[in-house]
């Protein structure tokens, strides 16, 4: 399901604000790796405070950023609701360059490297305003299989196709 960012983590429960959420996946055997993610944000954001940072590392090595999310102070966008009203609001989100809007928008990102596991990190910046929302969903990493793992996959399904001629 949609990840919702709270628009307050800075709070009573969480004083000085923040978060970091960590999913691990298994890579082994594929290469030319990427993460993909839906993003939306809608709000007048404050640069620092509303800053978001994906990272990943593969087999314990130090964190690499990939997806670095920020506002921009001297942007302004307009943001159409679903019953047609359109918002102006100054500083929207940014991610990797890309302006995010209310609307969804997957982001994709290489990640270099192989090995066998790959730990995503998401941190939250300290979020201490009410009316700045953050969205994501559908994190997806993907990769190729080796040809060594293709070759075997070839020989079972050649395998498999010969006990059912039998």
């Amino acid at each position: 399901g949609k990840v919702k960012v709270d628009e307050d983590l800075d709070n009573g429960d969480n004083p000085g604000g923040g978060g970091t959420a960590t999913w691990t996946f298994d890579i082994s055997g594929f290469s030319d790796l990427s993460m993909a993610v839906d993003l939306a944000a809608m709000g007048d954001f404050e640069a620092g405070d509303n800053s978001y940072t994906f990272r990943y590392s593969i087999d314990g090595n130090p964190m690499t950023d990939l997806i670095l999310i920020d506002a921009d102070n001297d942007l302004a966008l307009d943001y159409t609701l679903e019953g047609g009203t359109v918002v102006s609001l100054n500083d929207p989100l940014v991610a990797n360059g890309t302006i995010l809007s209310n609307d969804f928008q997957t982001l994709s990102e290489a990640i270099s490297g192989t090995g066998s596991v790959l730990t995503i990190e998401f941190e939250a910046g300290a979020n201490n305003g009410g009316s700045e929302v953050f969205v994501f969903d559908n994190l997806v990493i993907s990769g190729v299989p080796a040809p060594s793992s293709l070759a075997l996959l070839g020989l079972g399904g050649l395998a498999a196709a010969r006990r059912r001629r039998a």
